[in-house]
């Protein structure tokens, strides 16, 4: 299994928060999110995946307090196109990405760590 980990100084926007924004700005978020995305994998060289991959998420969040998975795993959606755009992954489908798991940590500053496991 090859690993790679890419680091994002942001966290998936929660689905509550995405729903309730009006479709023009989530456009624009969606548009944002993919062109940071793509600078973060240039700048940390993360390569271009060949076989199916399992994508761990861990959000680290700088304020203690209770938080849905599946409101931030639904949030992870643009992360994911984010990474098709940058031609990391082929397709963000069934295919492809196999499994997406998730952890949350506290730390001092919010951030994203992806590790993106390619299956050989």
């Amino acid at each position: 299994m090859i690993q790679q980990t890419l680091i994002i100084d942001d966290l998936p926007m929660s689905l509550n928060k995405l729903l309730g924004m009006h479709r023009m700005k989530r456009a624009d978020y969606k548009k944002e999110i993919s062109a940071k995305i793509g600078w973060f994998c240039r700048l940390q060289n993360i390569q271009p995946v060949k076989s199916p991959v399992i994508m761990q998420y861990i959000l680290t969040f700088d304020v203690k307090r209770k938080r849905d998975y599946d409101n931030y795993l639904g949030g992870t959606k643009y992360f994911n196109d984010a990474l098709r755009d940058a031609s990391i992954i082929p397709e963000d489908n069934s295919e492809i990405i196999q499994g997406i798991n998730m952890t949350f940590n506290q730390g001092d500053k919010k951030q994203t760590q992806l590790i993106i496991c390619e299956l050989e």
